[in-house]
């Protein structure tokens, strides 16, 4: 801090003078301990300058050394509230960093569907291109044995008509197939429409079976929505100990320590205030407290009832995660087995 002062006001007495000149150069450092303590150690140092003749010098240079600590024994007892405040500060990062990373969970799952429907059509047309080659086959050796004699008309017909479903089957999976393939160009945000993607990964059917206990500690450990909650009541039980640390009275210990020296240079006062004993020692206690604290104690009841809405939301969101994972393992279970059918299906009328 850096400040000049030229005073020529009009005085009510002649001891004053009639001017004044006043510099002030300070410099300090403060610093908030973990346990709430305020210590800070600052250096002044006053030039001024008097015309009045009542002075012993015209010119005096004045330093001061000095540590003051404060502390709070009461409200924010060892830096309770600081702590607290540091403490929920992070638990909001925590639960933005959740949320940002849901986001991109599912943006990159809805590109792994996308990518695993592709696969899924790729191998319909698949099979589609050999139920069409086998019902043309039929449908030749038919148009072959009706000039011979060998096969009745209705049969021929029949043939033919499967012949046409097959390759109207077939057109509807081709078709299938380029509106999945557009599907995923958007999520991959690829804009050229002569791009054609072709999925290196075939369709197998996982061998594992899922677990329901292996699946539901899975989901308790690592679902996002189960760790934002726990941090919410986390942070709940922080404003809820902050409460009550704020029904305690205000006791704030201050206590400081100057030493100063005088000169007629700013390096002679420096000097005299580290080689001379000339201290001044302040030490003060107060104490204050409303008399019915009503702002304490609603903010307490409101910390109180907003503790007990997020335990019954905690409770709601495990009985919802529950839930789903049964409802979860049961459909894999379940379609894994269709699949299984599907594919001896295909298998069959291949």
């Amino acid at each position: 801090e850096i400040d000049y002062r030229k005073d020529k006001s009009k005085r009510t007495s002649t001891i004053f003078g009639s001017e004044s000149q006043t510099n002030n150069y300070n410099i300090g450092l403060s610093q908030k301990l973990p346990t709430g303590t305020d210590l800070s150690i600052d250096l002044t140092n006053n030039r001024n300058w008097s015309d009045s003749s009542f002075t012993t010098s015209a010119l005096t240079h004045e330093s001061n050394l000095g540590l003051t600590l404060e502390q709070d024994l009461g409200k924010n007892f060892l830096g309770l509230q600081d702590r607290g405040n540091i403490q929920l500060r992070k638990i909001d990062v925590d639960n933005k960093d959740y949320t940002s990373l849901d986001k991109i969970e599912r943006a990159l799952a809805d590109v792994q569907q996308a990518y695993w429907d592709l696969v899924l059509s790729d191998e319909r047309v698949r099979i589609e291109e050999e139920m069409v080659a086998q019902a043309k086959e039929l449908y030749d050796l038919h148009q072959e044995q009706l000039s011979d004699g060998l096969v009745e008309i209705p049969e021929t017909i029949a043939s033919e008509a499967n012949y046409l479903k097959r390759k109207n089957t077939l057109l509807l999976a081709r078709n299938d197939r380029t509106s999945k393939e557009s599907i995923l160009k958007l999520l991959l945000n690829q804009t050229d429409n002569q791009l054609r993607i072709q999925p290196s990964q075939e369709l197998t059917l996982p061998d594992r079976q899922e677990q329901l206990d292996i699946s539901l500690h899975k989901a308790f450990v690592h679902r996002r929505d189960y760790i934002r909650a726990e941090n919410i009541l986390q942070a709940r039980d922080i404003e809820l100990t902050m409460s009550k640390n704020n029904m305690w009275p205000t006791i704030n210990l201050k206590a400081s320590l100057f030493r100063n020296g005088l000169g007629d240079h700013f390096d002679e006062s420096i000097t005299k205030t580290t080689s001379e004993t000339n201290t001044n020692f302040f030490a003060g206690l107060s104490i204050s407290a409303p008399l019915l604290n009503s702002s304490a104690r609603a903010q307490l009841e409101a910390a109180q009832l907003r503790l007990a809405k997020d335990i019954i939301w905690m409770k709601l969101i495990e009985k919802t995660i529950a839930i789903e994972i049964h409802d979860q393992v049961r459909n894999c279970q379940i379609f894994k087995e269709t699949a299984e059918n599907a594919g001896r299906i295909a298998m069959l009328e291949v």
